[in-house]
Order: C-alpha cells, then sequence, then structure tokens
C-alpha cells in the first residue's frame, strides 16, 4: 500500500473516531495508539532550509579544495619530480609574493632562455637557492653558459653569473599563500601534522560512511513498519465489517420477538427472517385457525 493509501485511510479513521466520540461511543486506546503511530511514521520529514543546502555546498567545496591541494601540493610534484619550495623573500613581487608555493621543474640548462624564471643553488652542492628571473646569458672560453639572474623588485642584478650545474630547474607553476602551509608541515612539524591530517579526513570519511548506511536503515525501518500497520489496519476493518453484520442480524431476530408485533407469516420479508420449519408451523396455524372459524 502506498504513503497517500495509507494517510486516506488513517484520515477516515480519525472521522469515524470523532462520530464515535459524539455519539458517546469512545474508541479503544491501542485503537488510536496504533493510528496516531502510522500517522506519525507516515508524515514526511521536515523540508531542509536554505542553511541545510549552504552547509552541505560549503562542505562540499572544502572538501573538493582540500584534495585539490594535495594533489597539487605533494602528488602532481612527486610524479613530475618536481620540488616545491617556498618564497620567503619579496624580490619577485608582485609576481611571487612572500608565501608563495613554486613548484620548480627540473630542465635541461641548455632549453632556458631570457625571461625564464628559474632556480639556482647559490653555491654549487649547498642547499641554499635563489628563484629569480633570467636577464642575460653569456657563453665563456670552453664553451658553457653562464646566466645573469635578477628579482623582478631589485634594481640590480645578482651579483655572480650561474654557471649551468647550479641551475636546479625552471618555475612550473604557483599557488598564493600555500608557502607558509608548506613550511608548516615540512621539518619537525611534519612528523605529527600529517598523520594527524590524514587521520582528520579518514575520520570524516568514515563518519559520512556510517551516517548514510544509518539513514538507509531507518528508511527501511520506517517503509516496514508502515506496511504492517497497513496490513493490520486492512485485517481491523474487515473484522469490523464481518461484527457489524452479526450485529444486524442479532438485532433484526430480537425485533421479531417483541411483543404485540403482528406477524405476516406469509410476506416474503418475514419468510426471509423465519427459518423453513417455523415458517411451516405458521402456515398450518393459520389454516386449522380458518378451518375452525369456518365450521
Amino acid at each position: 500500500m502506498s504513503g497517500a493509501a495509507v494517510m486516506d485511510k488513517t484520515s477516515d479513521e480519525f472521522s469515524v473516531a470523532l462520530t464515535d466520540e459524539a455519539e458517546g461511543n469512545h474508541p479503544s486506546a491501542s485503537a488510536v495508539g496504533e493510528t496516531a503511530e502510522i500517522v506519525a511514521e507516515t508524515k514526511p520529514a521536515p523540508e531542509k532550509g536554505l542553511w541545510s543546502y549552504l552547509g552541505l555546498a560549503l562542505s562540499a567545496a572544502l572538501l573538493l579544495l582540500v584534495v585539490a591541494l594535495a594533489a597539487a601540493t605533494v602528488v602532481i610534484p612527486k610524479l613530475a619530480g618536481a620540488l616545491p619550495m617556498t618564497v620567503l623573500t619579496s624580490s619577485m613581487e608582485p609576481g611571487l609574493p612572500p608565501g608563495t608555493l613554486i613548484i620548480v621543474k627540473p630542465i635541461n640548462p641548455d632549453d632556458l632562455a631570457i625571461g625564464d624564471i628559474a632556480t639556482y643553488q647559490i653555491e654549487s652542492g649547498k642547499p641554499g637557492v635563489i628563484t629569480h628571473r633570467i636577464i642575460g646569458i653569456n657563453l665563456i672560453a670552453s664553451g658553457e653558459r653562464t646566466f645573469v639572474f635578477m628579482g623582478d623588485n631589485n634594481g640590480v642584478a645578482d651579483a655572480d653569473a650561474v654557471q649551468e650545474v647550479q641551475i636546479q630547474g625552471k618555475l612550473w607553476y604557483s599557488i598564493p599563500l600555500i608557502g607558509w602551509v608548506n613550511n608548516l608541515v615540512n621539518g619537525a612539524n611534519k612528523v605529527w601534522i600529517v598523520p594527524v591530517l590524514a587521520g582528520l579526513l579518514f575520520a570524516y570519511a568514515g563518519y559520512m560512511f556510517v551516517s548514510g548506511l544509518a539513514a538507509a536503515n531507518r528508511a527501511r525501518r520506517v517503509r516496514r513498519n508502515v506496511q504492517k500497520k497497513s496490513r493490520g489496519t486492512e485485517v481491523s476493518v474487515a473484522d469490523d465489517a464481518e461484527q457489524a453484520d452479526a450485529a444486524v442480524q442479532v438485532d433484526d431476530a430480537v425485533q421479531l420477538d417483541r411483543p404485540g408485533q403482528t406477524i405476516d407469516a406469509e410476506s416474503p420479508g418475514h419468510r426471509d427472517q423465519l427459518s423453513i420449519a417455523e415458517w411451516l408451523d405458521e402456515i398450518e396455524r393459520r389454516e386449522i385457525s380458518t378451518g375452525s372459524t369456518t365450521g
């Protein structure tokens, strides 16, 4: 039975209950309780408001943002063999302000050209690096090239020419402000921040999964209860109809036994209410009575 049919049935039951109340017939507490339970279970859930949809959209957007940042700062550089670095000074403003995360991809020094932004070691083999723009390329006697770098926000070029062996790579892409986050999760903090963030993400995913299962189970349980109550209501209505028919037959039999009532044994209506034996006895009594009168 559909939800609409159940609601119609329960509405009819409430109408009958009100009629009985007016006539002095009070429905049983169990019947009223079962009807109220069906109505409560079939009552539609309240519609979600604007804030609910905004919260859902915000959660989805935040999750997508986290996934995209993880891919851009960790997954893609790792697959390409690139190096994520953070801009610490203002020498490359306004294009690369402090806090910008830059992804430097290894490149053959022969492929570099004037105007490229590249990263080079301050001293060959040591960790200190600088990321500036190439403003000049020179060819020395040994046949190697040297590069002249200058920051976009600086007035003079870098002091020393840069050799090919010092080149670390060319700027691939950059993400503003994420460099501070990169600094935070690197070094000593990386030991505990990465596991905590991963745990939070897994916990959130687990919560969403369990919430979905719980909602599905509640929906199935409500449907089963509604179907069970609907079948019980149908059986109850059928029983009430049978009891009503039986009450009508008993009432008709009582009417026949009332004193002072004239009984017409030959009337079809009366014959329907009497048994065959009673009807024959009544006819015989009439014939005897008629014969005695005639004699």
